[in-house]
């Protein structure tokens, strides 16, 4: 019983990661090029 539940889960979680790995990629490309831009901008201000 506990295994038949896994398995149904099994496609979900695939599609699930499928979706969240690449948003979450692009989420911390994002965030490491603000990142960066503020940390020029304040070193600038020096």
């Amino acid at each position: 019983m506990v295994s038949r539940e896994v398995s149904e889960m099994s496609p979900l979680l695939m599609v699930y990661f499928s979706v969240g790995a690449p948003l979450a990629g692009f989420g911390l490309v994002r965030l490491q090029a603000r990142l960066e831009q503020w940390a020029y901008d304040r070193h600038a201000q020096d």
